[in-house]
């Protein structure tokens, strides 16, 4: 159950992140910042990867 939750909060943040790339240029600090705002916990070493595999896959 709780690898559902985990995969279920990864997609949710990935969604954020491309919602909000796709208005702008988004740098991870400020998308670090962003989310937490929005209730997520994020620390640079869970955000960065993320952002890496969203970039490769060239959404």
């Amino acid at each position: 159950m709780e690898q559902i939750i985990k995969e279920l909060f990864l997609g949710f943040m990935r969604m954020h992140i491309l919602h909000h790339a796709s208005k702008e240029e988004i740098y991870g600090v400020w998308m670090m910042e962003k989310l937490r705002k929005h209730g997520y916990s994020v620390s640079s070493g869970a955000l960065y990867p993320v952002l890496n595999s969203l970039e490769r896959k060239d959404i």
